[in-house]
């Protein structure tokens, strides 16, 4: 099947405001959604990202077991929505974000909208990756992979994958190209604007060539398996049997016939996407849900004052309401007064009890504290309160993270227990590449040097962190040419 170039022409109708909508949760078996959509609309924006993800799991090697975690995604009316949660530039339309405080999409909906869920598949595609796929990637894959199958096209009766992305067939077709070494190479990272279009273009470029047929597909797992030595250009001709200037001229004969291939699967049935519930948010989501998702992000300095002002101000109107108390808690112990948290947190607990999320929230305003005099009582209470986060939740990956945290700032090898928090933590977030760089750095200490390594390669290729991947780099290096010191372990 061949679909043709085209230039499209989107008309936009301007439609009457209507009041301000509801925020409404969805639950579905890998989702969190929250959106002002109906709830129709919400609803088959959650089975499309179920449909999704099983798409991604049949078209890779991806292990079948479920991810405890689910990918919390906010679905905003606009920009200005998505700048709520992080300043963004006014032509981004969602962004990806994991952090030792959550992970967590965001997708402006007046954009995607018009893109066919495009951005939405996208940022899932980098989490899938992330999370279910363990195998360290290259740059321009990390990228292609996503580029490619944002577009995906699913039916109640077919999938359509690999069918063309507009912006990525002009630029390639129209614009300049990077030399191919340089893509398998090196990251957007350091181009212009124009560059970094043709980064993009020429990834999902690759990715499609590579996915258009099973002799290409094998030839692109050969690429993939790791071989000790090899660089990604020697990588390249092993899998291909081309030159670099080989697979070029092949590259621009496959882009320049005035088509690309697509693949349609058929299929008998809709996707099962099993139990999805519903419920609409009270009124203070209005005011805080956006808010304190931006609070499990790495706030900019700038933003911090801001950011707490509007939580204080909005939390003052909703006194009683569960989202807006637990937000100022969360606001005030990270960027305000820790003092005026605890009276929060314990009217919380007491109303809430099983919350592993306000446990987790009075473990940390005890960490925070313990830079006092009264550090060591601190720090009992904060390992207390993690360890019941925990009980309550043995999959809140925060909760362990900080709890081995606890260990780790005081020096020492870690023992058996802290090396096991944080390395389930890790194997719960994996996306989360702080935790990866501690676990690392922990291993290192241990004498695991391979294990650290192995924990480094997926931060060492990744496009998105170029400052981290080279931190990484600079541990395995010193690891590999300084020997491991062992000193005595603490007692958990």
């Amino acid at each position: 099947m061949r679909l043709i170039s085209r230039i499209l022409l989107l008309l936009l109708v301007v439609l009457p405001v209507s009041a301000q909508a509801a925020w409404r949760r969805a639950e579905s078996t890998h989702f969190v959604v929250y959106s002002e959509e109906p709830e129709a609309r919400l609803r088959g924006r959650i089975t499309q990202l179920e449909d999704f993800h099983q798409l991604l799991v049949r078209l890779t090697d991806a292990t079948t077991e479920d991810s405890p975690n689910k990918l919390h995604v906010y679905v905003v009316r606009n920009n200005r929505a998505l700048s709520t949660v992080r300043r963004m530039g006014r032509d981004i339309g969602g962004f990806y974000a994991a952090g030792t405080e959550g992970v967590l999409a965001v997708v402006d909906a007046s954009a995607d909208g018009l893109r066919n869920n495009e951005i939405l598949f996208h940022e899932y595609a980098h989490h899938f990756m992330k999370q279910y796929l363990t195998a360290a990637y290259p740059g321009w894959y990390v990228e292609g992979f996503a580029e490619f199958l944002m577009t995906a096209k699913l039916e109640a009766d077919r999938i359509d994958i690999g069918q063309f992305s507009e912006g990525r067939v002009y630029t390639v077709a129209q614009g300049r190209w990077l030399p191919i070494e340089r893509i398998l190479t090196a990251g957007p990272a350091g181009l212009d604007g124009e560059g970094g279009a043709a980064y993009y273009a020429q990834a999902w470029l690759i990715t499609h060539y590579f996915f258009s047929s099973a002799e290409r597909q094998a030839a692109l797992r050969r690429y993939l398996a790791p071989v000790p030595g090899e660089t990604q250009v020697q990588a390249l001709t092993r899998a291909t049997g081309m030159s670099i200037d080989q697979f070029t001229r092949e590259l621009r004969r496959y882009i320049g016939r005035g088509s690309i291939s697509f693949r349609r699967m058929p299929r008998a049935a809709p996707v099962n996407a099993g139990t999805i519930q519903i419920a609409t948010l009270p009124a203070a989501a209005d005011d805080l849900l956006l808010l304190d998702a931006a609070l499990r992000l790495d706030l900019e300095e700038a933003d911090v004052a801001p950011t707490l002002q509007r939580v204080r101000t909005a939390a003052a109107r909703h006194p009683r309401d569960v989202l807006a108390r637990r937000t100022l808690a969360r606001a005030e112990i990270f960027h305000g007064n820790r003092a005026a948290a605890l009276p929060l947190l314990e009217a919380l607990l007491t109303e809430l009890p099983n919350d592993a999320d306000l446990m987790y929230l009075r473990g940390r305003l005890h960490l925070d504290n313990a830079e006092g005099d009264d550090a060591e009582a601190e720090l009992r209470l904060a390992r207390t309160w993690f360890s019941r986060a925990h009980r309550a939740d043995p999959n809140q990956f925060q909760s362990l993270y900080r709890f081995a945290l606890s260990y780790m700032n005081e020096g020492g090898r870690p023992s058996e227990n802290t090396a096991n928090a944080l390395l389930l933590a890790q194997q719960l977030a994996p996306q989360v590449v702080e935790i990866r760089l501690n676990a690392a750095m922990m291993q290192i200490a241990r004498g695991d040097v391979d294990y650290a390594e192995a924990l480094l390669r997926p931060v060492l290729t990744d496009p998105h962190y170029p400052e981290l991947a080279a931190e990484a780099r600079r541990l395995i290096d010193a690891a590999r040419a300084t020997p491991t010191i062992t000193p005595a372990s603490e007692a958990d």
